[in-house]
């Protein structure tokens, strides 16, 4: 009985899908930052011309999600300090 009890034991525990880990440990929070500038050209002419990289939100209205996802990993994979 008691090695029929052991089986059963085993079986569910293999069968329970693994502890998930938390996006946010315990104890911390998340943050959002949001920027607002009264005069977004003027800020990007700016940065521009302070050598920074401006990047733009693509001016097209129908960018199929396939596209989209493709546009975001190549500008994130130029980003500084991003990892090759």
């Amino acid at each position: 009985m008691k090695r029929a009890k052991a089986r059963q034991k085993k079986k569910s525990a293999a069968r329970r899908p693994p502890d998930r880990v938390k996006p946010i440990p315990a104890g911390y929070h998340t943050v959002t930052a949001y920027l607002t500038v009264r005069d977004v050209d003027s800020a990007a002419e700016r940065a521009a011309d302070a050598a920074s990289k401006v990047l733009k939100a693509p001016e097209e209205d129908d960018v199929p999600p396939r596209e989209m996802a493709r546009r975001a990993h190549v500008a994130m994979a130029n980003m500084p300090g991003a990892a090759s």
